[in-house]
């Protein structure tokens, strides 16, 4: 990770997207990649954008649609990207919050719990609409 300027961290500002998708292609050596974005809210020539085009290349990320990037279980895929199994075997009920984890992210929010990545708030809740800082996407990275 980079700071954010003028020697500047900021562990707990919040992270973007983009932020995390550039982290991972930076761990993977930044590859070459070609073509454009028809995603209209990743501007050209953005930090990000590489890392944008390397992960819709390699399946880490999808788009809410062909015109905008959204969200995505983006850690669970890189893995299953990079090391192929992130099969999970447990459930999420103990959490008060678990009902309010979108269907696209339950596995995924499951294996990062399985698997020590992402601890949660607290003991009963994860927080599945909340935002990582900067701090808390570099330890869970």
């Amino acid at each position: 990770m980079n700071g954010t300027g003028n020697g500047m961290f900021d562990p707990d500002g919040l992270t973007t997207r983009g932020m995390i998708v550039t982290m991972l292609y930076r761990m993977d050596d930044c590859p070459n990649v070609e073509g454009s974005l028809s995603f209209k809210d990743v501007s050209v020539n953005s930090f990000y954008e590489k890392a944008i085009k390397w992960a819709l290349q390699c399946r880490i990320v999808n788009g809410y649609s062909a015109t905008i990037f959204g969200p995505a279980a983006i850690l669970y895929r890189y893995c299953a990207y990079k090391y192929g199994n992130v099969k999970t075997n447990g459930d999420l009920s103990k959490y008060k919050d678990a009902e309010t984890i979108s269907v696209y992210a339950k596995e995924a929010m499951l294996w990062a719990k399985e698997n020590g990545i992402i601890p949660g708030t607290s003991t009963t809740t994860l927080s599945p609409s909340g935002r990582a800082t900067r701090a808390q996407a570099a330890a869970i990275v």
